[in-house]
């Protein structure tokens, strides 16, 4: 299969992958354990060859029934929308747009679109998952699509999401250019996708530990901050609005007349040592040595928080040091928040209250606590901090 630059030109990593690994979660067969981990040296774009049967992996396999956590964490995603189209929900949904999710899941977004701001128009889901597309139709009432592709005539949609599912997709420009086509003129893409090569961390929030999870088989398009750039420009896209801290990297799109080219290359060298040193570091991380992890590789979150507590847990400064070192160092900065916050409100009996003085309820530690949770929740706005 050609690299989205049109070479075939791959250099391919499986020797740093566990076959076993996926073969005891049964993703890989044993009798054919074919990983297929590459890295085009043309452009560094990384992916994986085709699976047989993906769509029916998605259809069947991937997701099961709808359960709690699916809930919880689709309610988190919905506070990421809310915020992120802010604007455009404000301008737009009193005038009887059209919306597709493209990936809906179970459609709790569609779903709470329909309860709070969408008067009019169209609002359609489309899911390959039968559990989820059953969920959305019956609990929800949605119009749910579950065929291969929706069939979509040109320029329906105001607005088309597309929220982390194009790194699921085997033809991401195939995919992405057809739906840049059934887009209004006037009307925009709301894409979010991972971003690996940065912080080595999990975009879903999730302690990394686990290099071969973190480069997850699922994952067909593992994309840079360049990569996917390319991407979007090769579909006839644009960057209107963008963020790279609430859930991987996030864009508003509109339609381009710019030529469909090839804007950065990345260095697949360059692309293939990170990949190297974030294997490297989460194994030091699970041996216990998270020291020897941020020598490797300093963009790491969790191994900033697991030194602070493993080696420095008495310790108010050390630890306030270390986080305060990671945030500036890390591009992913919602942990680090986090821990931050909780070290102040952990530590709020520093200088111990004498008798007969009163009792401090607000005190300068937990007025500290506050403003770094309200930065996190600047960047990453969720109801479970709020």
């Amino acid at each position: 299969m050609k690299c989205i630059c049109e070479n075939d030109n791959w250099e391919y990593l499986d020797g740093i992958r566990s076959k076993e690994y996926w073969i005891d979660r049964d993703i890989l067969d044993y009798k054919n354990p074919h990983i297929g981990f590459k890295i085009c040296q043309d452009c560094g774009y990384v992916s994986y060859d085709s699976r047989p049967n993906l769509e029916e992996h998605y259809r069947r396999d991937y997701r099961k029934l709808v359960n709690a956590g699916n809930i919880v964490t689709t309610n988190r995603k919905v506070e990421y929308h809310k915020h992120f189209l802010a604007d455009w929900l404000k301008e737009n949904l009193q005038h009887g747009v059209s919306v597709l999710d493209y990936g809906c899941a179970h459609g709790q977004f569609l779903s709470w679109l329909a309860k709070n701001h969408f008067t009019s128009g169209k609002l359609c889901g489309y899911e390959l998952t039968e559990g989820f597309v059953n969920f959305g139709r019956n609990y929800y009432g949605l119009d749910i699509v579950s065929k291969k592709e929706p069939d979509e005539k040109p320029e329906t949609y105001d607005l088309i999401i597309i929220y982390h599912t194009l790194e699921h997709l085997e033809y991401p420009v195939k995919t992405l250019s057809s739906l840049r086509d059934a887009l209004k003129n006037d009307g925009v893409i709301y894409l979010s996708v991972p971003v690996w090569f940065e912080s080595c961390d999990e975009a879903s929030g999730q302690a990394t530990v686990d290099f071969e999870n973190l480069f997850h088989l699922n994952h067909c398009n593992v994309y840079s901050r360049n990569s996917i750039r390319n991407t979007i420009a090769l579909c006839g896209l644009e960057i209107v609005k963008e963020d790279d801290q609430i859930y991987g990297h996030t864009f508003l799109l509109k339609k381009s007349t710019a030529k469909k080219v090839i804007i950065a290359k990345d260095d697949h060298a360059k692309i293939k040592d990170i990949i190297m040193r974030q294997q490297a570091a989460i194994h030091y991380y699970n041996q216990g040595d998270p020291v020897k992890s941020l020598e490797i590789y300093p963009d790491y979150p969790d191994a900033y928080t697991f030194n602070a507590i493993k080696n420095h847990m008495k310790d108010f400064n050390a630890q306030k040091e270390i986080y305060e070192r990671g945030l500036d160092v890390c591009q992913s900065k919602a942990k680090l928040y986090q821990a931050l916050g909780g070290l102040y409100l952990q530590w709020d009996g520093l200088g111990a209250i004498k008798p007969g003085e009163p009792q401090r309820r607000y005190t300068n530690q937990v007025q500290k606590a506050e403003a770094i949770y309200n930065t996190l929740l600047s960047v990453k706005p969720t109801n479970e901090i709020s």
